[in-house]
């Protein structure tokens, strides 16, 4: 368990920064609009931030299914699959519930291709 919570507090972490790297660009858009490298780099920031997100959140997925279900899975779109058919409750499943009303809420979304898209909220 306690490697399961080191997991979920990587992926909050990943998450909340890339909340931040974005709030960032959006404030700093005027900016960026009037110098193409700036705007790259912003970019660029958005982009690595988001991969660590999504590389943290599998991972998390990934034990939380060994953990919980005894599925050990290797890839990526196989934990996302495992996901959806493990723990699917009205396309949508909470990860962690804390004691204050805010909570990551993970809706898994079967997207028209093999992949699906997360929304964390």
């Amino acid at each position: 368990m306690e490697i399961l919570k080191k997991k979920y507090d990587n992926f909050k972490n990943c998450y909340e920064s890339l909340g931040n790297v974005i709030l960032v660009q959006e404030q700093l858009s005027t900016i960026a609009a009037q110098n193409p490298i700036a705007q790259d780099l912003f970019t660029a920031g958005v982009i690595k931030h988001f991969e660590l997100a999504y590389e943290t959140a599998w991972k998390f997925l990934k034990q939380y299914l060994l953990e919980t279900y005894e599925i050990d899975i290797t890839s990526p779109k196989q934990v996302f699959r495992s996901c959806q058919i493990n723990i699917h409750h009205s396309n949508a499943f909470i990860l962690h519930k804390t004691s204050t009303p805010s909570c990551v809420l993970l809706k898994v979304i079967p997207a028209k291709t093999s992949c699906f898209v997360f929304i964390i909220s």
